[in-house]
């Protein structure tokens, strides 16, 4: 689910069993401009990171690995 100030913008379900295989497909089809990315450790993988780098999306995700460093 994406929101703003409490309002939700876009929602979309999935059977994908981890959240890692849920994130870039849900942005594909988020039909508003991305700036900002805001979502927990499991969507942290290496794979997610990257590609918001790629797309100049700003983001605040912890990777999974985070707390063992």
């Amino acid at each position: 689910m994406a929101t703003e100030n409490q309002f939700v913008l876009h929602d979309d379900i999935y059977q994908n069993p981890t959240d890692t295989r849920t994130l870039l497909p849900f942005l594909e089809t988020y039909p508003h401009e991305l700036k900002r990315a805001v979502a927990d450790a499991g969507y942290g993988s290496v794979e997610i990171l990257l590609t918001l780098d790629r797309m100049g999306i700003e983001h605040f995700i912890k990777y999974s690995l985070f707390d063992k460093e």
